[in-house]
């Protein structure tokens, strides 16, 4: 797998990189390109990372901002994602409703789905891959975005899927697929915590017996940085 991991040594730093790193990201992909289409992550992890892209001076009228998943819940939910997003980033940036890509959960989940998924499309028609940067986080079990090992979205062919979260306090899911997340040009995997040591030890071959068959296909296609704090 082309992954590589870094280990900053405080929680600052952990951030700092990421920041560093997604600016990075943004500069070199407009330097070739007239937008950066970025997929942003779910979860608690990220939030600081957003918080400090919302103080950066980037040019948000050209970056794209996904989704990669969200839970299937009103979009004021304290649970949302998309909630999360416009409290740490959405609402403190000037950026094109228009570069703002989501899921519609005011819609029934097949629905929504299908709605993202037209929406990719669109993205792809223009050029490939469909992203520049891949902002992941993953859970301790190994999941990205809500893609979970043996549930029928990660099979998925399309670009967007309903998922389920099988034991989660919030079960039904709507997910970016594998089928759009391999289509980039590299990834930012952020694991925070003692519960992702397990994660980084699979990533680096020490536990066979933790499966991270999403991680596995992206990064036959695109590179990942694991920025790894315990």
């Amino acid at each position: 797998m082309n992954i590589t991991t870094f280990y900053p040594e405080t929680e600052e730093e952990f951030y700092q990189t990421a920041t560093e790193d997604v600016v990075m990201s943004i500069k070199e992909t407009l330097r070739e390109y007239d937008e950066c289409r970025i997929g942003l992550t779910g979860g608690k992890t990220p939030i600081k990372l957003y918080e400090n892209l919302a103080k950066e001076k980037l040019p948000w009228d050209k970056i794209k901002l996904i989704q990669l998943d969200e839970r299937q819940v009103p979009s004021d939910h304290p649970e949302s994602n998309l909630r999360m997003l416009r409290q740490t980033l959405l609402n403190k940036i000037s950026i094109p409703p228009e570069n703002v890509i989501t899921f519609d959960t005011s819609l029934p989940p097949e629905s929504a789905a299908k709605d993202m998924a037209r929406k990719i499309i669109n993205e792809s028609t223009r050029r490939f891959p469909i992203f520049d940067l891949l902002i992941l986080g993953a859970g301790a079990d190994g999941h990205i975005a809500s893609l979970f090992e043996g549930q029928e979205a990660m099979e998925c062919n399309l670009y967007a899927s309903v998922a389920y979260a099988i034991g989660y306090p919030i079960e039904e899911r709507l997910s970016v697929c594998l089928m759009a997340l391999k289509s980039t040009r590299q990834a930012l995997l952020l694991l925070k915590g003692e519960d992702k040591r397990p994660v980084v030890d699979a990533l680096e071959g020490k536990n066979p017996d933790l499966k991270l068959t999403a991680l596995s296909v992206i990064a036959e296609k695109a590179p990942i940085k694991v920025l790894a704090y315990f």
